[in-house]
């Protein structure tokens, strides 16, 4: 027994040196830092090492594995110790304990400097700032950040509202807007209306922006910044601070610490003789208790407050929604804690909204990529990029330059849209072989379903807005959803009514106002980096076309459809389904092919820049084949197609723009994402894609194992642009029985699924294609 310890004992596995938690972090982390520099990255390192530089050093060189030893190894410039030639005494609050590092690659450091208070976090590490060079960290010239200004008007502050319903209100019957909507919408219904009319109701509509601007201006006198903390919370604060200063001012009597000190009594409005008097250590800390309950005294005030005004809103909102004034206290607690706990999570998950600063671009003389900071260069290049981006649609049969754009063409008085709707079109000479677009052709024909109706009543008016929130980003006029929500809470009807009738008017004349015909396009980093053709474009238009638009296509038209069950049943985003279903759906095939032992197959299709790939020309017809009046669809298509758009970054928005019609053969397209409209006429549109997929293509099928049940077929789940379609075994006698017959082996049966799943691939890009889309090779899976 003792040979066999002895034994192990001199076994080359037992004098194994156990790894050091330690020395496995600075391993890990050099690997890190390596990495990032051979990827060419700049690098600023901030770490809490828990030991000193001279901890770290040896005779010669430094200890292996130390933070010393990281720095040297990879190259990184030591801020803390080399920069201004002046090292640091200490990081903490305790002296001589420089234990944190700061380390550098890459990044050009103008200065560095030290904060003397950890307040209101206690920690006794001491904080730092470091200035960077910005224009030499990104090799060039770098714009100041924009952020868009906050808003006077909020539903919630009762007083400035009433100061503006009471001016809104006076403004119009002053210069009697109603009426004259009235009159123009009269004319409007009797086709009476001319150039003249247009110009007279592009004014009034100014009129009514100008109205609600000024009451935006004159309902408070608060400047349009962030509202600062309590000043006596900030006071109590900084005299926590000052006694705090004091305390360290005994231990260390440096010159640094005494400027520090009458920092702090500066700022905290200490008296020159309390600051001046001399106090013992046990006479301070009586001062900073004492300062420290003052504190919490205001805090509570400051939290009573609060409560007050959280019962003031509870009861309004028990007034208008007939409820307890407890339930409603709950409900805006709840609501609050909400909010709080999704921003925390987006926090975490790093999907914070952050404006964009700088894209990368190819340079079209050398190839390479190169990275843009300068705002004038950024936004030229988004310009351009988003202009040819808009024109791809007109690439497909029935863009702009295909064979089948006389057919929705809305400005060609020969065009076939009721035809197509008929079924009886006749398509021209170069598609009498393609079965694909007859296919797609012979679907778009008119569903069984009445016309829905376009006429918007105040009470929809007040339903819609009351949904919205009101910081969602909108109108490049400044007439934002905050003016809409406050119009929607009026108890005077008539500024509603008079915006209502301005809408009605422009759809009913299929004329969009000026208004209407700017936007914004906001530039989103989609978490691929800041290649420009990675980027996400998000439309902001004016909140109430945002509203007609959105109310016509998306509460009427989807949901009647829906109601009627026009849709393909493999159509997930609608009205009571969710996006869940459809992945469950997945999960449910897999499971079936288990149990019923058959082969199958699944493929995941994605769609290419989706809503912009939608026309308007052919979205008209395929809307109006699930309802929609031609009046609407031939508004939307002159909306689209007068656009002129500006780009926007976190450097703020473009000068330059562009627009729709700028060249009249080869017209910007798109569905206008961010819109409420976009995801309906989408659904709607490619509806006649899915129908004839499932019509033609080849589905999975499950047998009961009842006999008497019939089978179960089923092609696909789509939600939006994210398409599966799966197949099995049993599902290849729908088309392919012959071929399954002659398959000896299952090795042969699963090469004819293969087969039949990729030709199936094919059929979908196809029919995709006559609805403009293209698919993203790199996104779809089988």
């Amino acid at each position: 027994m003792q040979a066999l310890e002895a034994e192990q004992l001199n076994s080359p596995q037992t004098l194994r040196r156990v790894p050091i938690p330690r020395e496995e972090m600075v391993k890990q982390m050099y690997q890190k830092i390596t990495s990032w520099q051979q990827r060419g990255d700049s690098i600023i390192f901030c770490g809490d090492g828990n030991e000193t530089p001279t901890d770290s050093a040896l005779r010669t060189g430094h200890r292996r594995y130390s933070m010393a030893w990281l720095f040297e190894e990879t190259g990184l410039v030591d801020v803390l110790r080399t920069f201004h030639h002046d090292p640091t005494l200490t990081t903490t609050t305790t002296p001589a304990r420089p234990i944190d590092w700061i380390g550098t690659w890459r990044v050009p450091i103008i200065r560095i400097g030290r904060f003397e208070e950890n307040f209101p976090a206690i920690s006794d590490h001491l904080g730092f700032f470091l200035d960077i060079d910005m224009a030499g960290l990104m090799g060039g010239a770098y714009d100041s950040l924009k952020l868009p200004k906050l808003r006077k008007l909020t539903v919630q502050n009762g007083p400035s509202r009433n100061l503006y319903e009471e001016f809104v209100i006076a403004q119009f019957q002053e210069h009697k807007i109603g009426e004259r909507a009235a009159a123009l919408h009269a004319r409007a219904l009797t086709g009476l209306f001319d150039a003249a009319d247009m110009n007279s109701f592009n004014r009034l509509d100014a009129q009514i922006t100008e109205i609600l601007l000024g009451a935006e201006n004159r309902c408070s006198k608060k400047m349009v910044d962030r509202d600062n903390w309590s000043p006596k919370i900030q006071l109590s604060g900084r005299t926590i601070l000052y006694w705090r200063a004091c305390l360290r001012l005994i231990q260390n009597t440096a010159v640094q610490q005494q400027r520090s000190l009458k920092k702090h009594q500066r700022r905290a409005k200490i008296p020159r003789s309390t600051h001046e008097q001399a106090m013992t250590k046990s006479a301070i800390k009586l001062k900073l208790r004492q300062a420290w309950r003052a504190h919490r005294e205001n805090r509570n005030h400051a939290d009573a407050m609060r409560q007050q005004h959280l019962s003031d809103r509870a009861e309004d909102l028990a007034s208008h929604q007939n409820t307890t004034h407890e339930k409603a206290v709950r409900a805006l607690k709840h609501q609050e804690q909400t909010r709080a706990r999704f921003r925390r999570i987006r926090r975490v998950n790093g999907k914070m909204k952050r404006g964009l600063i700088q894209i990368e671009v190819k340079d079209p003389a050398t190839g390479d990529l190169v990275m843009l900071t300068d705002k004038e260069a950024i936004n030229d290049a988004l310009v351009a990029r988003n202009e040819g981006h808009l024109q791809e649609p007109n690439h497909t049969p029935f863009g702009m330059l295909g064979d089948l754009y006389d057919l929705v063409d809305p400005w060609n008085p020969n065009n076939q849209v009721e035809a197509l709707l008929e079924g009886r079109a006749t398509l021209p000479a170069s598609r009498e072989n393609d079965e694909a677009v007859k296919q797609w052709v012979h679907n778009l024909q008119r569903q069984d379903i009445e016309e829905i109706e376009l006429s918007i009543s105040s009470s929809d008016f007040c339903q819609y807005f009351s949904r919205r929130k009101e910081g969602t980003a909108s109108s490049p006029s400044r007439r934002h959803y905050g003016h809409m929500k406050v119009i929607a809470k009026m108890e005077d009807s008539s500024v509603r009514d008079a915006i209502l009738q301005v809408a009605a008017t422009a759809v009913a004349v299929k004329q969009p106002l000026a208004r209407w015909l700017r936007c914004t396009q906001i530039m989103l980093d989609k978490g691929k980096g800041v290649y420009i053709n990675n980027l996400r474009i998000i439309q902001l238009l004016e909140a109430d076309l945002n509203f007609i638009i959105g109310f016509i296509w998306s509460k009427r038209l989807n949901q009647a459809a829906s109601r009627a069950n026009l849709f393909n049943s493999s159509q997930y985003a609608l009205p009571g389904k969710t996006c869940n279903s459809a992945v469950l759906k997945k999960v449910l095939f897999f499971d079936l092919l288990r149990q019923t032992q058959q082969a199958g197959s699944i493929v995941d299709f994605d769609a290419k820049a989706a809503y912009d790939s939608i026309m308007p020309a052919l979205a008209t017809a395929t809307c109006m084949r699930m309802g929609l009046p031609r009046a609407a669809g031939d508004f939307m298509t002159q909306l689209i197609n007068q656009m002129e758009y500006s780009v926007a970054t976190g450097l703020g928005e473009s000068k330059k723009t562009y627009k729709a019609d700028a060249n009249q053969f080869f017209k910007c397209q798109g569905g206008m994402q961010g819109s409420t409209s976009a995801a309906p006429i989408f659904n709607i549109h490619h509806d006649v894609s899915l129908t004839t997929q499932c019509e033609h293509g080849t589905p999975a099928v499950f047998q009961h194992p009842d006999p008497s049940e019939a089978a179960t077929e089923d092609y696909a789940a789509q939600f939006v642009d994210d398409d599966q379609q799966q197949k099995s075994a049993l599902g290849l006698l729908k088309h392919y029985a012959v071929e399954i017959q002659q398959c000896m082996t299952e090795a042969e049966v699963n090469d004819l699924l293969i087969r039949v799943t990729n030709e199936d691939a094919n059929r979908w890009s196809k029919y995709s294609f006559c609805g403009g889309t293209l698919l993203n090779a790199s996104k779809c899976f089988w």
